[in-house]
């Protein structure tokens, strides 16, 4: 395998296309807690989360690469591209990447005391998620509190002023996580065959930064606003190149 086809392999995995959405939820999250904005803090942070994100993606492949090999055979794993044992030693890596940057940012007196208690929920949501989705009726909520946890450790960590809109936003951006993986998982049953059902779920992860974008924009900052907004546009370039679902 040539490094190119290996970085694909492993962007594939991460589903790196859909980290801008990522990235849009850490700013809206700053923003909506009113806390620093300084930007070092802010890109340690953005690493942290997407750290997270892509932990849990190559978990989700490795827990399901039983189910993958029926109905996803093309997948990494039963592809037999790649080891389901380094997928899982990457994913949990990954997850205590994020941790790490977290609890450094901690030490050096950065966000609040509850930074690393939503730390660990995030990565203990996304665990349960990956091993417990199949067939599961909370899946998409599970899902979706995921996303809500990006926020409020988001502005735990930059020191959270205002927990009302934190509040908010998570109710938004929950309801909207909850629909869309609840679209995802029954595409088959609720999107027609006329309709290119992958096109229209990549679509719908990039509108998750169209909603970080009207939560920011609300909240007075339409610089940042506009970010998001970019964050989306990008997430829908990126797809072209790497699939993310």
């Amino acid at each position: 395998m040539t490094v190119r086809q290996r970085i694909r392999l492993h962007a594939r995995l991460g589903r790196v296309s859909n980290l801008p959405t990522v990235c849009s939820n850490v700013l809206a999250g700053a923003v909506l807690g009113g806390g620093t904005t300084h930007p070092a803090v802010l890109v340690l942070l953005t690493i942290a989360m997407c750290s997270f994100y892509v932990g849990g993606m190559y978990l989700n492949d490795a827990f399901d690469r039983k189910i993958d090999a029926i109905e996803r055979p093309e997948r990494p794993i039963p592809s037999h591209l790649i080891d389901a044992r380094r997928v899982f030693a990457i994913g949990f890596a990954a997850l205590g990447a994020g941790i790490g940057i977290l609890a450094g940012l901690r030490l050096v007196g950065h966000g609040h005391a509850g930074t690393m208690a939503s730390a660990l929920a995030l990565a203990f949501v996304i665990v349960v998620y990956d091993v417990w989705h199949k067939g599961n009726p909370f899946g998409p909520f599970l899902m979706a509190t995921c996303r809500v946890l990006v926020y409020v450790t988001a502005a735990l960590a930059t020191g959270a002023r205002t927990p009302g809109p934190v509040i908010v936003g998570s109710v938004i951006l929950f309801g909207y996580l909850s629909a869309l993986t609840y679209v995802a998982k029954h595409e088959r049953r609720l999107l027609p065959r006329t309709v290119p059902r992958g096109a229209v779920i990549g679509w719908l992860i990039a509108g998750i930064s169209l909603v970080d974008a009207v939560l920011v924009a609300v909240s007075g900052r339409p610089g940042v606003a506009l970010l998001c907004v970019a964050a989306g546009a990008l997430t829908l370039v990126s797809q072209r190149a790497v699939a993310g679902t």
